[in-house]
């Protein structure tokens, strides 16, 4: 498992490369001390928001990581009896 790079570094180089426009992903990979196909899946991930990113402080992923979970018939009833539970407690 390879090293995780900050937010704040992988925007600082996708920037860098960003402004040299002539720079081939080779080339930018070998100027930026990254791999290319890291370098090429950022600039797939992040390449058109640069501009919006302002400061993404020290994180390592962006907020709401993960797999998405789907729930099943039996999650949405205990959800919904735990809800109905709140509001009879509430009304007490």
């Amino acid at each position: 498992m390879g090293v995780q790079t900050p937010l704040r570094e992988i925007i600082k180089k996708l920037k860098t490369w960003q402004s040299n426009p002539t720079w081939s992903a080779g080339k930018a990979a070998k100027e930026l001390n990254t791999k290319k196909p890291t370098i090429l899946a950022w600039k797939k991930k992040y390449w058109a928001d640069l501009d919006r990113i302002t400061d993404p402080g020290d994180r390592m992923r962006q907020p709401g990581g993960g797999r998405k979970h789907k729930m099943a018939s039996f999650e949405w009833a205990v959800v919904e009896f735990y809800d109905s539970c709140l509001l009879q407690d509430g009304a007490n």
